[in-house]
Protein backbone atom coordinates (compact mmCIF):
# COMPACT_ATOMS: atom_id res chain seq x y z
CA UNK A 1 0.00 0.00 0.00
CA UNK A 2 2.80 2.45 0.90
CA UNK A 3 4.60 1.70 -2.40
CA UNK A 4 1.42 2.37 -4.37
CA UNK A 5 0.86 5.71 -2.61
CA UNK A 6 4.45 6.80 -3.12
CA UNK A 7 4.37 5.66 -6.75
CA UNK A 8 1.14 7.55 -7.34
CA UNK A 9 2.58 10.68 -5.76
CA UNK A 10 5.72 10.49 -7.91
CA UNK A 11 3.60 9.97 -11.03
CA UNK A 12 1.35 12.95 -10.26
CA UNK A 13 4.31 15.21 -9.49
CA UNK A 14 6.07 14.10 -12.67
CA UNK A 15 3.03 14.76 -14.81
CA UNK A 16 2.38 18.19 -13.32
CA UNK A 17 6.04 19.14 -13.63
CA UNK A 18 6.02 18.02 -17.24
CA UNK A 19 2.91 20.12 -17.84
CA UNK A 20 4.63 23.11 -16.22
CA UNK A 21 2.13 23.44 -13.40
CA UNK A 22 2.38 23.33 -9.67
CA UNK A 23 0.05 20.86 -7.96
CA UNK A 24 -3.09 22.66 -6.92
CA UNK A 25 -2.43 25.64 -9.21
CA UNK A 26 -5.37 27.08 -11.05
CA UNK A 27 -5.32 28.49 -14.54
CA UNK A 28 -6.89 31.80 -13.52
CA UNK A 29 -4.98 34.31 -11.46
CA UNK A 30 -6.73 35.62 -8.42
CA UNK A 31 -5.65 38.30 -5.99
CA UNK A 32 -4.32 37.05 -2.70
CA UNK A 33 -6.53 37.22 0.35
CA UNK A 34 -4.42 40.09 1.69
CA UNK A 35 -4.88 42.01 -1.56
CA UNK A 36 -8.63 41.47 -1.44
CA UNK A 37 -8.72 42.54 2.17
CA UNK A 38 -6.65 45.65 1.48
CA UNK A 39 -8.76 46.65 -1.50
CA UNK A 40 -12.02 46.09 0.36
CA UNK A 41 -10.90 47.94 3.49
CA UNK A 42 -9.61 50.84 1.37
CA UNK A 43 -12.90 50.97 -0.54
CA UNK A 44 -15.01 51.07 2.62
CA UNK A 45 -12.75 53.66 4.24
CA UNK A 46 -12.83 55.86 1.13
CA UNK A 47 -16.65 55.67 1.05
CA UNK A 48 -16.68 56.91 4.65
CA UNK A 49 -14.37 59.75 3.60
CA UNK A 50 -16.61 60.70 0.67
CA UNK A 51 -19.68 60.70 2.86
CA UNK A 52 -17.95 62.91 5.39
CA UNK A 53 -16.74 65.31 2.69
CA UNK A 54 -20.09 65.56 0.89
CA UNK A 55 -22.59 65.76 3.71
CA UNK A 56 -20.49 67.53 6.33
CA UNK A 57 -22.56 66.12 9.17
CA UNK A 58 -21.24 66.40 12.67
CA UNK A 59 -18.73 63.62 13.19
CA UNK A 60 -20.04 61.21 15.78
CA UNK A 61 -18.23 58.64 17.84
CA UNK A 62 -19.86 55.98 15.59
CA UNK A 63 -18.29 57.62 12.51
CA UNK A 64 -14.95 57.74 14.26
CA UNK A 65 -15.25 54.06 15.24
CA UNK A 66 -16.04 52.99 11.66
CA UNK A 67 -13.20 55.08 10.25
CA UNK A 68 -10.82 53.58 12.81
CA UNK A 69 -11.87 49.99 12.10
CA UNK A 70 -11.58 50.27 8.33
CA UNK A 71 -8.40 52.33 8.39
CA UNK A 72 -6.78 49.78 10.68
CA UNK A 73 -7.95 46.88 8.52
CA UNK A 74 -6.49 48.64 5.46
CA UNK A 75 -3.18 49.12 7.29
CA UNK A 76 -3.06 45.52 8.53
CA UNK A 77 -3.65 44.15 5.02
CA UNK A 78 -0.91 46.40 3.62
CA UNK A 79 1.45 45.18 6.33
CA UNK A 80 0.59 41.56 5.48
CA UNK A 81 1.33 42.26 1.80
CA UNK A 82 4.69 43.85 2.68
CA UNK A 83 5.95 40.52 4.07
CA UNK A 84 9.49 41.18 5.33
CA UNK A 85 9.96 44.63 3.80
CA UNK A 86 10.02 47.23 6.60
CA UNK A 87 9.48 50.42 4.56
CA UNK A 88 6.00 49.54 3.19
CA UNK A 89 5.00 48.51 6.71
CA UNK A 90 6.09 51.89 8.07
CA UNK A 91 4.31 53.66 5.21
CA UNK A 92 1.09 51.75 5.96
CA UNK A 93 1.31 52.63 9.66
CA UNK A 94 2.10 56.28 8.86
CA UNK A 95 -0.92 56.50 6.54
CA UNK A 96 -3.16 55.01 9.24
CA UNK A 97 -1.73 57.47 11.76
CA UNK A 98 -2.48 60.38 9.41
CA UNK A 99 -6.03 59.12 8.81
CA UNK A 100 -6.66 58.91 12.56
CA UNK A 101 -5.26 62.41 13.03
CA UNK A 102 -7.60 63.73 10.32
CA UNK A 103 -10.66 62.11 11.91
CA UNK A 104 -9.66 63.30 15.37
CA UNK A 105 -9.41 66.87 14.08
CA UNK A 106 -12.80 66.56 12.40
CA UNK A 107 -14.39 65.34 15.58
CA UNK A 108 -13.03 68.23 17.61
CA UNK A 109 -13.75 70.85 14.92
CA UNK A 110 -17.29 69.82 13.98
CA UNK A 111 -18.59 69.04 17.44
CA UNK A 112 -16.72 71.56 19.52
CA UNK A 113 -19.63 72.12 21.91
CA UNK A 114 -20.87 68.52 21.74
CA UNK A 115 -17.60 66.69 22.37
CA UNK A 116 -17.99 64.39 25.34
CA UNK A 117 -15.50 62.47 27.41
CA UNK A 118 -16.30 59.39 25.33
CA UNK A 119 -15.46 61.22 22.10
CA UNK A 120 -12.21 62.52 23.54
CA UNK A 121 -11.25 59.13 24.93
CA UNK A 122 -12.01 57.31 21.67
CA UNK A 123 -10.12 59.81 19.52
CA UNK A 124 -7.22 59.84 21.95
CA UNK A 125 -7.01 56.04 21.97
CA UNK A 126 -7.20 55.64 18.17
CA UNK A 127 -4.54 58.23 17.50
CA UNK A 128 -2.26 57.04 20.33
CA UNK A 129 -2.55 53.45 19.08
CA UNK A 130 -1.73 54.54 15.52
CA UNK A 131 1.30 56.48 16.75
CA UNK A 132 2.45 53.50 18.83
CA UNK A 133 2.14 51.11 15.85
CA UNK A 134 4.17 53.50 13.73
CA UNK A 135 6.86 53.80 16.41
CA UNK A 136 7.00 50.00 16.80
CA UNK A 137 7.73 49.74 13.08
CA UNK A 138 10.57 52.23 13.38
CA UNK A 139 8.75 55.32 12.20
CA UNK A 140 8.05 58.61 13.85
CA UNK A 141 4.65 60.27 13.93
CA UNK A 142 4.91 63.35 11.69
CA UNK A 143 1.82 65.13 12.89
CA UNK A 144 0.88 66.74 16.13
CA UNK A 145 -0.04 64.67 19.14
CA UNK A 146 -3.57 63.84 20.21
CA UNK A 147 -3.63 66.90 22.47
CA UNK A 148 -2.74 69.18 19.54
CA UNK A 149 -5.49 67.58 17.42
CA UNK A 150 -7.96 68.20 20.24
CA UNK A 151 -6.83 71.83 20.49
CA UNK A 152 -7.37 72.25 16.74
CA UNK A 153 -3.70 72.70 15.79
Amino acid sequence: MRTFTMSTLVLVLSLTAAAGQTPGATTTTRPSRSTEMRDTAKYVYERLELREQRDLPPVTSADLELAYQWSKRWMEAEIALAAGDAEPKRAAAAAHCERMLTWSRRLFQHNRQDVTGVHISAATYYLAEAELLLEQLGGEPNGPTTRAARDGR
